[in-house]
């Protein structure tokens, strides 16, 4: 059924263009954890 088709592949293509799913933004996501762990690692170290 081409109507079930494009409606489940729209829904898919929303999906995957969540920003979650943006490389830049895991990429800063990614770091600013790593920046937080280290912060705390220094506090604790202190």
């Amino acid at each position: 059924d081409n109507k079930e088709y494009e409606r489940v592949s729209a829904l898919a293509r929303s999906f995957a263009g969540r920003p979650e799913l943006d490389p830049d933004r895991q990429f800063v996501t990614f770091f600013s954890i790593l920046d937080r762990a280290a912060q705390q690692s220094a506090r604790q170290a202190a």
